[in-house]
């Protein structure tokens, strides 16, 4: 009999690429895999669609919980009205409310998991934590976790009352997972102590079937690209186009992929020298994120450390631009610069906040065509030689197999 996985996920397909990959990784190695999924946004509908229709996904797989605006609408207002009374009580009960505070479908994962029996239930996002944990219990089976982000550390614990609650079911809940790995060697650094057990790292990396070679420039203009589900603050967006307003004479061209507000939009193209230099592309399936990204020049992973998530975490923007054969310019959080530090070829490492260091390497790199291609050239062949979910999906594979009962 083949065994049985569920993966539990806050999220849709379309907004965890990772989550999907593994997926595919479980599917392959025989196991029945089935993902309890929720809505999180509008745009990742017509992606996920794309992906059931191309057969990337078996719809018959995956399932929605907790509604959507359109889909099943009373079940969706309904687990909002949860998510919100919850977030007043935990205060005074976190026992009870602290699980169903920390994501709005929290509270129907928790009912649909607990009716889908499994030999392991995998969290995806720590509100689908302890819903795939007490799953677990119920059934007798394995419970996992797969660490995307150092989740209290994206809550500033002065003020925001959220990071004592994320504090609180991390505290509860992971100590219980007979399976643990973490995107980052920072985020596994940051939980080890808690579970007092080495976790395993795995990259945000993709497969080597979305490899293109490095292309040359064809004429003066310098490309830069820039992706995420998301546009808006916090993202270090406002850096680059103060970098490239600093080289009023040098054709730059940046463009900005994701969702992004009207405002956002006029803000940031009020902001250049030159409106014209900068470009919004609306959010594309992840499987053609890869051919879209090969028609530029560098990749600008432009994190900003605004919380301790966002100075340890990896992004899947990184890896993306190296399978593209992109040149990397990284701004300084710690893991980035870990990262920059063990591979200096690739590009370079900018301070988040100074334009000037900036527009100093995007001068290097307009007037060294030559040497923007050696950059772009190591972040491909470090593609092919170790980031790479051929490489880490073995990796994947033997902690699941290591697990009681999976084997």
């Amino acid at each position: 009999m083949r065994k049985k996985i569920v993966i539990v996920t806050t999220g849709q397909p379309s907004t965890n690429p990772r989550m999907v990959k593994e997926y595919q990784t479980l599917k392959r190695a025989g196991f029945e895999v089935i993902v309890l999924y929720s809505y999180w946004v509008d745009w990742a509908v017509k992606t996920d669609k794309i992906l059931f229709e191309k057969g990337d996904l078996d719809r018959n797989d995956f399932i929605l919980i907790g509604g959507s605006p359109s889909h099943r609408r009373l079940q969706y207002w309904f687990s909002r009205i949860i998510h919100k009374v919850s977030r007043q009580m935990m205060g005074a009960w976190p026992g009870l409310f602290a699980a169903f505070a920390i994501a709005r479908p929290a509270y129907f994962l928790w009912r649909a998991s607990r009716k889908v029996k499994a030999d392991l239930y995998m969290a995806h996002n720590l509100g689908a934590l302890p819903p795939a944990v007490w799953a677990a219990r119920k059934h007798k089976a394995a419970a996992g976790f797969d660490l995307e982000d150092l989740y209290s550390g994206q809550f500033d614990p002065s003020f925001d009352k959220m990071h004592a609650t994320a504090v609180f079911l991390e505290k509860k809940f992971l100590p219980a997972c007979n399976f643990l790995i973490a995107a980052s060697p920072l985020i596994a650094e940051a939980y080890e102590p808690l579970v007092n057990r080495p976790i395993p790292v795995i990259n945000n990396v993709f497969s080597k079937a979305f490899l293109h070679l490095p292309v040359k420039r064809v004429d003066k203009t310098l490309r830069l690209f820039w992706f995420s589900q998301t546009v808006g603050e916090n993202r270090g967006l406002e850096t680059i186009v103060q970098a490239i307003k600093l080289l009023p004479d040098y054709d730059i061209q940046f463009h900005v992929m994701g969702s992004c507000s009207d405002d956002f939009r006029q803000r940031l193209s009020n902001m250049a020298h030159n409106s014209e230099a900068i470009h919004f592309l609306p959010p594309v399936p992840a499987d053609d994120l890869f051919s879209v990204a090969a028609s530029y020049d560098i990749g600008m992973a432009s994190e900003v450390p605004h919380n301790e998530n966002r100075d340890r975490c990896l992004t899947n923007k990184l890896f993306v631009y190296l399978t593209a054969g992109n040149c990397v310019l990284a701004s300084d959080t710690k893991a980035q610069r870990l990262f920059m530090e063990q591979h200096p070829g690739i590009g370079h490492l900018y301070g988040h906040n100074n334009p000037a260091e900036l527009a100093g390497y995007l001068e290097t790199f307009y007037n060294k065509p030559d040497y923007l291609q050696q950059c772009k050239q190591q972040a491909y062949e470090l593609a092919i030689e170790k980031y790479n979910w051929e490489s880490e999906e073995g990796l994947l594979m033997s902690q699941i197999r290591n697990i009681p009962g999976l084997s």
